[in-house]
């Protein structure tokens, strides 16, 4: 899916993509960021983070933490996608696939036809 850039500036952008289902999305804002935080604007229960700590440095490649309201009295749960396991992750451009950060395959995090607003500090 293509991304949109909604907003940027020096240290940030922010940029919307829609989620495939079991496909990885690329987004591709131009830098590999620092941190990322995306929301699920289709439904607002999903939220997910990611930073580059997270993306092999300290052992655990694509961990991912994201926030869903549950359906019992709309508790917040903070739970993580495990290494391998599709979350999210960098995207260096070395592929030829551009430059910015991949939301993975897992579709707690990428779900078809839901739209996501995302935004990237450097």
């Amino acid at each position: 899916m293509a991304t949109t850039i909604l907003s940027r500036n020096l240290l940030s952008v922010v940029a919307s993509t829609t989620g495939v289902g079991g496909t990885a999305v690329n987004v591709d804002i131009g830098y590999v960021p620092s941190y990322v935080r995306c929301l699920d604007v289709t439904n607002g229960s999903i939220e997910f983070v990611w930073s580059q700590g997270l993306n092999g440095a300290t052992g655990g490649s694509s961990i991912t933490g994201y926030f869903a309201s549950s359906s019992a009295g709309g508790d917040v749960q903070f739970s993580t996608i495990a290494a391998g396991a599709g979350g999210l992750s960098s995207l260096d451009g070395s592929a030829g696939t551009g430059i910015g950060f991949v939301i993975g395959t897992n579709t707690t995090i990428n779900l078809a036809g839901h739209a996501y607003h995302c935004m990237a500090w450097r």
